[in-house]
């Protein structure tokens, strides 16, 4: 009896509020770090003084592994860079993105990070180069 009523879906009683529809499941990928990880480690890399070989290989496999993974995971990214919202640390933090060194790693082998944001996001991002005279 107690697995019976447990398959049947419930009913809303006169004077309950309405149950929710099915809500579509959430896209967040296949990777072991979520959206908060990623940003965490972006800013850790970011914050660095000396963007030696290493940091700019960290940098480069995150932002690989953040543009892999579906738009909601991306979102949730930028969501935890901005420090919960605010559109002045989200600036600052993607700037720092756009212009973060490569010189330590093979030329070949650098990010163009403008072109990666602008495909991933679908948002046109600034190259510094454009705007130098």
């Amino acid at each position: 009896l107690l697995a019976e009523s447990e398959s049947k879906p419930r009913r809303a009683r006169s004077g309950d509020a309405p149950l929710p529809a099915a809500s579509a499941p959430f896209d967040l990928g296949c990777s072991l770090l979520g959206p908060m990880e990623v940003a965490v480690l972006l800013q850790s890399g970011l914050a660095a003084v000396p963007q030696g070989r290493q940091v700019q290989q960290n940098q480069r496999m995150l932002l690989e592994l953040c543009v892999s993974q579906p738009p909601l995971f991306q979102r949730g990214v930028l969501y935890e860079l901005s420090n919960n919202g605010s559109s002045r640390v989200l600036t600052n933090h993607l700037l720092a993105l756009l212009n973060y060194k490569q010189d330590a790693i093979r030329p070949e082998a650098r990010l163009d990070v403008a072109d990666l944001l602008t495909t991933a996001l679908g948002i046109q991002m600034p190259r510094r180069a454009d705007f130098m005279a």
